[in-house]
């Protein structure tokens, strides 16, 4: 790299900052101008969350505290209560709990979650500035860069408002990742089965194994999959058959309250499944009509049950036939990608995951300053995603969420349609691991 284009970014991460900074700046001027102009309140019990949502109204990090009166009540069956002073049933699969668990067992503990959380958020930008700097980016548009990328995230914004334990999985997938290429298989391994333990999706992190024919890591995290959630359910409650009994619950008081019925938080969900709700309401003319948790139509149901398996059998057709013959980079973004646009509830936190591909992308286009095939397309899907869109409202819903899906679509394609240099080419410290051909 000559010096002169060590003191510039190249042409598509100043693409990505632009459309990052122009979205955010619109989404905070629409929403203050329509509460301080317009005399909008915010305030989702007033119907009108679409107009000053997430700049304006504060949630109290609700996706928390939620659950800290039932965890009081932790191996005993008050744990499965429906009395409401218990908040809402526990959502995750069992061994979620422990790590709710490990937070609210310490002294202050939604002020220790959010410090902690913190801390290690800043500990992974400061090494990503040090791999930018690396890749042969000089100081001053290194800071620049990783300090507007970050302080305009709206995966970020979203996770700190509502302080949900999604950036842990995240964490865990990234530290996952980050094993994986520096070819140390079992603590790669370890990282997925935590996270795929608290929220199944994650497991799909375990077919870059697969590809590899490294059949042994997945045996290690099938087997510790297996100890966490009996360690999970145990802990809920000492009877197994009831403690599964009770997690089931939950998991169905997530899907009827969250997955069948489309309503506000729709806006904010950028699963496939979240934008046939939307065109389904807009068929029979509902959408935007409720601001609660109404009863899904009768279509929806019917997609509902077909959803799953339809989507399984894609996410199989798409890895044999594809994903598995590409490099290691490209598998990582599309696996990551696929984890969340194909759950049938996705709400837009989980956007948090983009960020590990997102840095191999940006210390692709660092390194390789020539123009990259499919690069520059790649960062203009990430900065919509990254952005918010919350501002797009119809009919008194945000769309923010379904325009990100149609984002993360085509970044799929991407995914699988250019071959993105082997990441080991950026280098994360020692040699990744061998390139796929």
């Amino acid at each position: 790299m000559i010096p002169d284009e060590r003191k510039t970014l190249p042409p598509e991460l100043r693409s990505f900052l632009r459309i990052s900074i122009t979205l955010a700046i619109l989404c905070f001027a629409c929403e203050l101008s329509l509460h301080y102009f317009f005399g909008i309140p915010s305030s989702i019990h007033r119907g009108n969350i679409a107009y000053t949502w997430p700049t304006l109204w504060w949630n109290d990090w609700r996706d928390f505290t939620c659950w800290m009166p039932r965890f009081r009540h932790m191996h005993t069956m008050d744990f499965f209560s429906t009395d409401p002073d218990l908040d809402q049933l526990f959502m995750y699969p069992a061994p979620g709990a422990l790590l709710f668990k490990a937070f609210y067992s310490i002294p202050l503990p939604l002020a220790s979650f959010l410090l902690l959380t913190t801390l290690v958020m800043l500990a992974i930008v400061v090494l990503f500035y040090s791999a930018v700097r690396r890749a042969g980016l000089s100081a001053k548009p290194a800071v620049l860069f990783v300090v507007l990328a970050f302080a305009f995230s709206y995966p970020l914004w979203f996770e700190f408002d509502l302080a949900n334990m999604e950036i842990w999985m995240m964490f865990f997938v990234l530290g996952g990742s980050w094993a994986f290429l520096t070819d140390r298989p079992y603590v790669a391994a370890t990282f997925f089965a935590i996270a795929t333990g608290c929220k199944i999706f994650p497991f799909i992190f375990f077919s870059l194994f697969l590809t590899q024919r490294r059949y042994r890591p997945i045996v290690y995290g099938a087997g510790l999959l297996i100890v966490l959630e009996l360690a999970g359910l145990w802990a809920i409650y000492p009877d197994f058959h009831v403690a599964a009994k009770g997690v089931a619950a939950g998991l169905d008081s997530y899907r009827v309250t969250y997955f069948l019925p489309d309503h506000f938080e729709t806006g904010f969900d950028h699963s496939l499944f979240g934008v046939i709700k939307v065109v389904a309401d807009l068929c029979l003319g509902t959408f935007g009509s409720h601001s609660e948790f109404p009863p899904p139509s009768a279509f929806v149901l019917k997609a509902a049950g077909l959803y799953l398996p339809v989507i399984a059998c894609v996410g199989i057709m798409l890895y044999f036939v594809y994903i598995r013959k590409l490099p290691v980079s490209n598998q990582i973004l599309a696996f990551t990608v696929i984890a969340i646009l194909f759950p049938p509830v996705s709400h837009d936190y989980t956007l948090l995951h983009l960020y590990t591909p997102w840095a191999m992308l940006v210390l692709l286009a660092i390194r390789h300053r020539q123009a990259l095939p499919g690069l520059g397309a790649a960062m203009v899907c990430m900065s919509i995603c990254m952005a918010p869109e919350t501002e797009f409202i119809l009919r008194n819903q945000s769309i923010g969420g379904q325009i990100k899906c149609v984002a993360l679509v085509v970044l799929l394609v991407i995914s699988l349609r250019y071959r993105f240099p082997d990441v080991s080419a950026v280098h994360f410290g020692s040699p990744a691991t061998q390139r796929i051909a």
